[in-house]
């Protein structure tokens, strides 16, 4: 069963926009993120991209985008879990727990820990084709709000 796109589409509209006003290099490391994981989503799937995102960014960072039910809401939740972080970790970072928010708002994941969706999606087709949806709205967006 897919979900709503053109809701999906109008969610992540606001999202991209608030994250293209911010001040500091986040925005772009975000768009590179978005360009970059597309194509892993693709080749390798779901559950392989939420672990190299993990991997190379805050894994409870990302996590909590499980749990935000918008950007605002995600914002505050991850402020704790970004101190610290280098640019291109926060890029990974931010890039996961969005694509996580949007996953589980649309019904494609469930609300939970990271480590029980990677098990739910792994060798998913259904939500690897989503996701790759989603991923593809996020970097075509990404690249329409945020200037270099």
């Amino acid at each position: 069963m897919f979900f709503d796109e053109g809701n999906m589409v109008k969610f992540l509209t606001d999202v991209i926009e608030k994250i293209s006003t911010k001040s500091d290099t986040e925005p772009r490391r975000f768009r590179s993120r978005a360009r970059q994981l597309t194509s892993d989503l693709f080749t390798r799937g779901l559950a392989y991209t939420l672990v190299l995102i993990a991997s190379r960014g805050s894994t409870l960072g990302v996590e909590q985008g499980l749990f935000a039910e918008n950007i605002e809401d995600l914002e505050k939740r991850l402020s704790g879990y970004l101190e610290g972080l280098n640019p291109e970790e926060k890029g990974y970072t931010l890039y996961g727990a969005v694509l996580l928010m949007t996953l589980r708002k649309f019904g494609i994941v469930k609300m939970g820990r990271l480590a029980d969706v990677i098990k739910d999606v792994v060798g998913n087709p259904s939500a690897d084709a989503q996701a790759l949806i989603v991923a593809d709205w996020i970097a075509r967006l990404a690249d329409a709000f945020i200037q270099t």
